[in-house]
């Protein structure tokens, strides 16, 4: 039977546009998305762990007792300013006389919905098409503001929205109606029963649920990151390569990124190397002639092996670019495996 299913997204985020309804297509199938004005809200954390007490006498704190304390023994912490004659809290300490539990801070939240239509209810399928509108949205969003701190809620750090769904079957008279007459009709005064409530904050991972990882050599190499500082700017774009393949499963933007990487720590080897004649980045108009002369002037036939699946890598990238080819899911792992074999020969070589 035909229902409209509304997904409540409690945003951790103020989202900077006026209040109101739109309708939009997206990937095959219609919605209608709803805005609400952001609201004041209180973040919190509780910890084991305890905190240093912030003395009242401190001129930004102030210390006083519950009026109804869950504990006789609790009392409050805040530290404050006023905005616009308000009282904005930037952090709340409760604590039970022995060491502070809970961690509070002043924030905001934007209540944003999404209806569409189903043939099969609340299912996983639905629940993910509109987690992806949500997502086509704030990329939009991001776009024309330029706020760029408002993510997809698989970039947020720290809280991730909560989520609210339930169900509308239709009756035979409301399928009469116009499609976006008879959603824009529920969306306007309906709100959610709650069938069901989640937070899209992900399980925690356990090291062994991690592919090759192992604490303590993790632990080592962070450390010598640390205190060499010896942390290229293309580690950093690689990182981004392996979460566009991850996360967004935007394969050829991830090729492109891991490529873009390899560039980068050539041409660092390049510089960090003490060259022989004639090996200079003057020398290199592109990374063709890099890869080409520079690794056999450096280290001889040995690189023949690294240098052929470089251009592999490179000849997938110029498809990309060129051609508007899109990359499979089984060719980006290729290249992040070949591209993290040849960080690793840089690495040994400088």
């Amino acid at each position: 039977m035909l229902s409209c299913c509304l997904y409540q997204f409690i945003i951790p985020a103020r989202i900077r546009v006026l209040s109101g309804e739109v309708f939009f297509d997206y990937k095959g199938y219609r919605y209608c998305i709803g805005v609400h004005e952001e609201t004041e809200s209180v973040n919190s954390i509780s910890i084991h762990d305890s905190i240093v007490r912030v003395p009242h006498e401190n001129e930004k704190g102030f210390k006083y007792d519950f009026k109804a304390p869950v504990q006789a023994s609790d009392n409050q912490i805040c530290c404050f300013k006023e905005v616009d004659g308000k009282l904005d809290i930037t952090l709340l300490m409760d604590t039970n006389g022995v060491n502070h539990k809970r961690l509070s801070h002043s924030s905001y939240v934007t209540h944003l919905k999404i209806a569409t239509e189903s043939e099969t209810g609340l299912s996983k399928d639905v629940e993910a098409r509109a987690l992806d509108a949500l997502n086509h949205f704030i990329r939009v969003y991001r776009y024309v503001t330029k706020d760029i701190a408002v993510k997809e809620v698989q970039y947020m750090t720290g809280f991730k929205p909560f989520l609210i769904c339930s169900c509308h079957e239709y009756s035979e008279t409301e399928i009469v109606d116009i499609h976006d007459k008879r959603i824009y009709e529920l969306l306007s005064v309906w709100k959610p029963s709650a069938d069901e409530i989640k937070t899209l904050q992900p399980n925690n991972t356990a090291d062994k649920d991690l592919p090759n990882f192992q604490r303590n050599t993790a632990t080592g190499v962070i450390a010598y990151h640390m205190s060499s500082s010896d942390f290229p700017d293309w580690k950093v774009t690689l990182t981004r390569a392996y979460e566009m393949a991850s996360e967004q499963d935007n394969f050829s933007a991830s090729i492109l990124q891991c490529f873009i990487a390899l560039e980068l720590a050539l041409f660092d080897m390049v510089r960090s190397i003490q060259p022989p004649t004639g090996v200079t980045l003057n020398t290199y108009n592109n990374v063709n002639g890099l890869i080409n002369d520079a690794f056999t002037k450096l280290f001889g036939e040995e690189s023949d092996e690294i240098k052929d699946k470089i251009h592999e890598v490179r000849k997938v990238r110029n498809k990309i670019v060129h051609d508007g080819y899109q990359a499979t899911p089984q060719e980006c792992s290729e290249s992040l495996k070949i591209c993290d074999e040849a960080f690793n020969y840089i690495d040994s070589k400088t």
